[in-house]
């Protein structure tokens, strides 16, 4: 569909009416309405039953509203827009269009649909809802690269009812590519039979592929639980061993402080009776006092004057006084050396205490942060334990692994990108092309005409 632009500056052309614009808008809508209902009428008269054909000219039988590529991956640009596309390029499908033609599927058709978008690295539909954190990749060989012959061959194998193990994802998608389009052909045919067997053998290698895959990613899952829980024990043991170890080093730690407080102690106690035992601390005590002194000296003089009687007088008085003097002085050196003394001892217990107070603080400290890892290491092993007994056989590893689907997806595919790259056989139609296709007529085979020779009447013409 044109639209009428206007470019101001161009000319001396006023731009385009409203009416005008929508005048021509509805002549192509209504061209293209017609477009669509003649499409409408030649498809109503194609039969849903009909044959339609392909490229290679090998008639496929197909539905209306069966896709006939069955290699959809094949043909994905087709059914792209090209970036540099206008809008109203004539090749871009109406969606109106689109909406008329389109169908419900059936469940068989939606089955078959999304096993091969799957087998060719489409996500599936229902990857969003059990999508895990982690995708485990499976352990794969490397791929058989079997020839078109060996894929035909092992066909050919397994409709005769051979045992074929397949395990390759790859070789299982040709395999099942070679199948489903002998299947069509068997349909197309009106071998209903042996389509349905080619259609049951094609399940039956998906189950199978989808089993395996099932029993390996099991197996390695049991086994990264079970070295997860070890793990865990293991973490349990060393880190309880590690704390006992932690535990008598801080007792050696505290017992070698302490034996260095009691060194300090007794070396400060040392110090202190060797400073008082000191005669130049003892001087300020065992210093005569100035009214002894004097009396002294008086006793002195009076022996110089030679009044002896008073002299001895006065020597016994200086030594009562003496006497008394020094006992005064003798407590008030012991009453220092007390209070010295004193003052250490609280000095050295408030120091004591204080490392008393910090070994204690340490000790909750180093108890809160062992309770908190031997929890967590606990917790671990716990969980380890759960995810174990969860997950200890099939049926529980399925309900675990894929709780959120309605059914088991194939675990083949939880890792498309390394497991199974796109395969790049054949070539098919998509859904636009294959609408465009002339349905090839089928009339019943009937017998020869028989044809009985009659005697022809013999015309004379008479004229008179």
């Amino acid at each position: 569909m044109s639209t009428p632009t206007f470019h101001p500056g161009e000319g001396s052309a006023s731009p385009p009416s409203v009416a005008n614009t929508m005048a021509q808008m509805g002549e192509t809508l209504l061209g293209d309405s017609s477009d669509v209902s003649s499409t409408i009428d030649k498809n109503e008269n194609m039969s849903d039953h009909d044959f339609q054909v392909v490229d290679d000219g090998q008639p496929t039988f197909a539905t209306a509203t069966e896709d006939i590529d069955v290699h959809i991956h094949d043909n994905a640009s087709n059914l792209k827009i090209p970036e540099d596309s206008s809008p109203n390029d004539s090749s871009r499908p109406k969606p109106i269009k689109e909406l008329l033609l389109k169908k419900e599927l059936t469940q068989e058709e939606k089955d078959r649909k999304e096993f091969y978008r799957m087998m060719t690295s489409s996500a599936p539909s229902s990857r969003a809802t059990n999508i895990t954190r982690k995708v485990q990749t499976i352990n794969r060989p490397p791929s058989l690269n079997l020839s078109e012959e060996e894929i035909v061959s092992i066909a050919d194998s397994l409709i005769k009812g051979k045992k074929v193990v397949l395990k390759d994802p790859i070789a299982v998608a040709g395999v099942i590519k070679e199948l489903d389009s002998r299947r069509l052909l068997a349909l197309s045919q009106s071998e209903y039979l042996k389509s349905k067997k080619i259609g049951d053998i094609i399940e039956s290698l998906k189950v199978t592929l989808y089993q395996s895959d099932c029993d390996i990613l099991f197996k390695e899952n049991l086994d990264n639980l079970t070295a997860k829980h070890k793990e865990a024990v293991d973490a349990l043991e060393e880190a309880k061993a590690e704390w006992k170890k932690r535990h008598a080093d801080f007792i050696d730690e505290c017992k070698n402080e302490a034996a260095d407080l009691q060194t300090k102690f007794e070396n400060e106690q040392a110090d202190l009776d060797a400073k008082w035992m000191d005669p130049a601390t003892q001087r300020k005590f065992t210093k005569r006092s100035p009214f002894l002194l004097q009396q002294k000296a008086v006793e002195k003089y009076m022996v110089l004057a030679g009044e002896l009687e008073a002299a001895e007088q006065t020597k016994k008085i200086n030594q009562q006084n003496e006497k008394l003097e020094v006992q005064q002085k003798y407590q008030n050196m012991q009453g220092s050396y007390e209070f010295s003394r004193k003052q250490l001892m609280e000095n050295q217990n408030a120091e004591l205490e204080q490392m008393k107070n910090e070994q204690e603080n340490k000790y909750k400290q180093m108890l809160a942060k062992e309770q908190m890892e031997i929890e967590i290491a606990k917790k671990r092993v716990a969980f380890a334990q759960k995810n174990l007994d969860d997950q200890n056989n099939l049926e529980k590893f399925i309900a675990k692994k894929f709780r959120k689907t309605n059914g088991l997806l194939p675990l083949s595919v939880l890792n498309i990108s390394d497991d199974l790259p796109p395969l790049s056989r054949g070539k098919g139609l998509n859904r636009a092309e294959a609408n465009k296709q002339t349905a090839k007529p089928t009339p019943l085979q009937l017998p020869p005409l028989k044809m009985k020779p009659t005697k022809t009447q013999k015309i004379v013409i008479s004229l008179k």
